[in-house]
């Protein structure tokens, strides 16, 4: 016949429960520390290679800038020679040429590629590269 179970044996089997309780709750602070260390250092991860890319793309945006400047430059000085012939041909004898002449009137900027001027006629160009 089987034995009768006793308060002391409920105890017993609380006992055991609780500390599968408590190893597993260990467990999964560990697991859990553990994940969150790996979530800190892959975001400390991905804001250094953000920070890298931003400076990458802050150097690339000058290094863009600089050529598309230097490009506008040759592009109006390709330009001005032939300027001034055609506009002789149309009957425009250009005497002088000012390159990147700028205005400011009224608060309004302006800069004028080339400024082409003869006895009563000015001529104003804008020169595009794209």
């Amino acid at each position: 016949m089987a034995q009768p179970i006793t308060i002391e044996d409920i105890y017993k089997l609380f006992e055991k429960t609780n500390e599968k309780f408590e190893q597993s709750r260990q467990e999964y602070d560990r697991r859990a520390a553990e994940a969150k260390d790996e979530a800190d250092r892959r975001a400390a991860e991905a804001d250094r290679r953000l920070a890298k890319l931003e400076k990458t793309v802050a150097n690339t945006s000058r290094a863009v800038d600089s050529l598309t400047t230097r490009w506008g430059r040759f592009v109006e000085e390709l330009v001005e020679p032939a300027v001034i012939g055609l506009f002789r041909r149309k009957g425009i004898d250009v005497k002088e040429t000012y390159s990147r002449a700028r205005v400011k009137r009224q608060g309004i900027a302006m800069e004028i590629d080339i400024l082409a001027v003869d006895e009563t006629e000015v001529v104003l160009v804008e020169c595009k590269s794209r």
